[in-house]
Order: structure tokens, then C-alpha cells, then sequence
């Protein structure tokens, strides 16, 4: 019987080592890991990764340009507010600018994913 376990136990090991070594196997990258990606990307896994994780962030950017409409469609649609509290213009003006600095942002984020693919597609 124990020498069963050991096997077992072996064979577990062995399975675990082939799934956090598997050539090409490519994790996520988030925030924390985007700087030491950046500065050691060498392979095309690495950097599609990292395209990957700039994709994202556009899509991310895209979204709460699309929340910012909402709201300013909202801010268009709504009465007058009491006395004291922030004019509609003003609010109108806020989501306005949000929504040009995301969709810049959206931009930037894409054309910097294009340049991982193009790293990418380079070292092929």
C-alpha cells in the first residue's frame, strides 16, 4: 500500500510539473505583473500577453465611455437641479471630458497592443 501512495504521490507531481511548464502556455497578466512582463517579453507568447492585457484595458475604457453617455443622455433628459447642487451644464461638461479622455485612452491602449503584435509577429 504505501508504495501505491508513492506512486500516486509521483504521478501527481509529474502531472502538476507538465501543466506549469507547458511550452507556449500563456497566463494573464494584470496589473501587478504588466512592468516585469514588459521588461523581460522576449518570446511571442510574452508579448502577445501583454497585447492581451492592453486589449483589455481599451475594452475596459470603451466601457466606461459608454457609461459616460448614458449618464450625459441622462443629465440632457433631467429637469433642473435645487438650488445649491451642480448645474446640469456642468455635469454635462464633466461626463463630455471623461468621455474624450477615455476614448483617447482606448486609443492609446490599442496602438499599444498593435506594437506587442507587431513585436510578436516580428520574433516568429
Amino acid at each position: 500500500m504505501p508504495r501505491l501512495s508513492a506512486v500516486c504521490f509521483s504521478f501527481s507531481l509529474l502531472a502538476a510539473a507538465l501543466i506549469l511548464v507547458v511550452p507556449g502556455a500563456v497566463l494573464a497578466i494584470d496589473a501587478t505583473d504588466l512592468q516585469a512582463a514588459i521588461e523581460n517579453a522576449k518570446t511571442t507568447a510574452d508579448h502577445e500577453a501583454i497585447a492581451d492585457y492592453f486589449d483589455a484595458q481599451a475594452k475596459a475604457a470603451l466601457a466606461t465611455v459608454q457609461e459616460h453617455r448614458e449618464m450625459l443622455a441622462g443629465y440632457r433628459k433631467s429637469p433642473k437641479p435645487a438650488a445649491g447642487k451642480p448645474s446640469q451644464r456642468s455635469m454635462q461638461a464633466h461626463c463630455e471630458k471623461l468621455i474624450a479622455d477615455y476614448q483617447a485612452a482606448a486609443k492609446e491602449y490599442e496602438a499599444m497592443a498593435a506594437s506587442h503584435r507587431e513585436s510578436a509577429a516580428a520574433i516568429k
